[in-house]
């Protein structure tokens, strides 16, 4: 996703991680944590540039989709509705939300994915089982591990949300006026409910899908600099 193609925040937010990033990649090689891209497997970095390609197309139509349900909403549902497959006024917007939940949930797994490929994973130090959470949550977290920018970055994940999507823990809630719609969901499944107007989970996947996209090209920078091969 190409810096030039974003909003104002966005950029401001972009400035932001691209800082932070770099902050903690030098903070994990400081303290012994990364990997020499010569351990790298090339096999898994060809498949993440493969994936990072697909994600960018998906982010491209991601955006594209919650522009036209903003602003030529009543156009798209009349015209689902009339092909008269099985549309109606209550299940379009669906169409909409399932597709940022799945980008989403791409994106999570993808920032997952370049971390364990840079971390030492050597049982010792981490795990190339470890979950997002267990990435920046766990006693050998990164937020532990790294002080100065761990928590930080960590702050800017939502793991509880994207836990709720992946296991399908979340429900829709309609509000008091009967008009504005809530997501409501859990971290997992019986624990107590979280509420969240719908617009503020667009804004929360917006957010994190930039987390991710600034992530790899800041990383990728990095490592055509040749960063990683003096670990």
């Amino acid at each position: 996703m190409p810096e030039r193609e974003l909003s104002e925040p966005e950029k401001r937010y972009w400035s932001y991680v691209s800082g932070l990033t770099i902050g903690l990649l030098t903070e994990l090689k400081d303290a012994g944590l990364l990997n020499n891209e010569r351990e790298w497997d090339l096999n898994t970095v060809l498949q993440l540039d493969r994936m990072t390609g697909r994600f960018n197309g998906h982010m491209e139509t991601a955006k594209a989709l919650t522009e036209a349900v903003r602003s030529k909403s009543r156009e798209i549902t009349e015209c689902l509705k009339n092909l008269d497959v099985g549309f109606n006024e209550s299940n379009v917007g669906e169409i909409w939300f399932n597709d940022m939940v799945s980008v989403f949930t791409e994106s999570s797994e993808m920032l997952k994915s370049y971390f364990l490929l840079i971390l030492r994973t050597d049982g010792t130090n981490f795990r190339t089982k470890m979950t997002l959470g267990d990435l920046f949550r766990g006693p050998q977290s990164i937020a532990i591990r790294c002080p100065r920018n761990g928590p930080k970055f960590a702050a800017e994940i939502n793991i509880d949300l994207r836990n709720a999507f992946s296991h399908g823990v979340y429900w829709w809630v309609r509000g008091g006026d009967g008009n504005l719609w809530y997501l409501g969901y859990a971290k997992k499944l019986g624990d107590k409910e979280l509420r969240v107007p719908i617009h503020k989970i667009n804004d929360a996947i917006a957010k994190q899908n930039t987390l991710t996209a600034c992530f790899v090209e800041t990383l990728g920078i990095e490592a055509k600099s040749g960063y990683f091969k003096n670990i």
